[in-house]
């Protein structure tokens, strides 16, 4: 169970998740905070996941892995890994296995190579099938953890006191704000998230096409953001050159 908040943009990539693993499907063997969910992939942007831990950990790094030159490409190692998953486990875990969420980034470019621009996509074999739903533009848009799910209330109040169906189209660090408060409420109140989080950012710049992550408490990146000193926490994963 995972909280994962995203941003994207034709020009900017946000995705963050949390830290914690719950073992039991309640937590009656507790829990850990050291797993890191968001996993950098060299030729494309980040992939997260909420859900069966193993399985999405395999999907992840067969992403990593593996070229990648089109979202055929990503469904095709996804399906792959749904196959995998449900000959290993034992039949109970099927359903864990199609309602785990995957989110991807990438970037790409028009027809005729004069325009580059990101997509955020989100995979689920029990939502999408084979399929992936691109997230909203402009919007934060969040994989709930369990509790939340099953309290509807509660994420329609959430939605709409930090109006997260309002498009925002501000700076990195105005939508870092709003991502981090949401974040904290969230793992506030969720014993299934930690406070703890990673950040994937993919941005193109006037010099070219970066990522970069923050890592950290929640609370220490908000008073960190509040001073105007969260940009000394960026540390740049790689990059890929000029822009079209």
């Amino acid at each position: 169970m995972t909280a994962i908040i995203c941003y994207s943009t034709k020009m900017l990539n946000i995705m963050l998740t949390d830290r914690r693993i719950n073992y039991g499907s309640k937590q009656e063997l507790g829990y850990t905070d050291n797993r890191i969910k968001l996993i950098n992939l060299p030729e494309m942007g980040w992939v997260s996941g909420a859900g069966l831990a193993d399985f999405l950990d395999s999907f992840k790094g067969s992403l990593a892995e593996k070229e990648v030159r089109s979202t055929d490409d990503v469904l095709k190692i996804y399906d792959d890994a749904v196959v995998n998953a449900k000959e290993i486990n034992p039949s109970s875990f099927e359903q864990q296995i199609d309602q785990s969420v995957a989110v991807v980034s990438w970037f790409g470019a028009s027809t005729d190579y004069t325009e580059m621009f990101f997509r955020m996509g989100i995979l689920s074999n029990a939502h999408y099938g084979k399929n992936i739903a691109l997230a909203p533009s402009e919007e934060i848009f969040i994989v709930y953890p369990s509790d939340y799910l099953e309290n509807l209330e509660l994420v329609k109040d959430l939605e709409e006191r930090h109006g997260l169906h309002d498009q925002i189209n501000g700076d990195i660090i105005v939508v870092l704000k709003q991502m981090f408060e949401v974040f904290k409420e969230i793992s506030d109140n969720s014993p299934y998230v930690s406070s703890i989080c990673d950040v994937g950012l993919f941005f193109i710049d006037q010099d070219g096409i970066y990522k970069s992550k923050i890592s950290g408490e929640v609370h220490d990146l908000l008073r960190e953001l509040e001073e105007g000193k969260l940009e000394q926490r960026f540390e740049i994963v790689s990059s890929f050159g000029s822009p079209c």
